[in-house]
């Protein structure tokens, strides 16, 4: 199913240690974005140590930038927040916003 081109869908790729690669989410993400035909993806690249809490990170804007009906992509669970609470107050306030979320690893 196409994505209707004027949403936007913005990848957040964040890690948080030097030998971390963000390449390995760049190729899941396209591979997705392939198979999945998405026209127009939004790459956010931030290191950032987990520690930070997500408020002070780019995710908290990028949360304020969508619009219902965008999409939200992350690499895994983990890339969201550090803690199982921050991670559900992410998907709460995407959830409220009509804000779609999609995890890669295990999709």
């Amino acid at each position: 199913m196409a994505e209707n081109p004027s949403r936007t869908t913005i990848e957040y790729l964040r890690i948080s240690r030097e030998e971390q690669d963000l390449a390995k989410n760049l190729f899941d993400i396209l591979a997705l974005a392939n198979r999945e035909d998405l026209r127009r993806i939004e790459f956010v690249e931030e290191k950032a140590s987990g520690r930070i809490g997500w408020r002070k990170r780019e995710i908290a804007d990028i949360l304020d930038e969508l619009r219902v009906g965008d999409a939200l992509f992350a690499g895994e669970f983990s890339r969201l927040g550090r803690s199982i609470l921050e991670c559900m107050e992410i998907l709460a306030i995407a959830s409220d916003a009509s804000i779609r979320v999609n995890l890669i690893k295990g999709s």
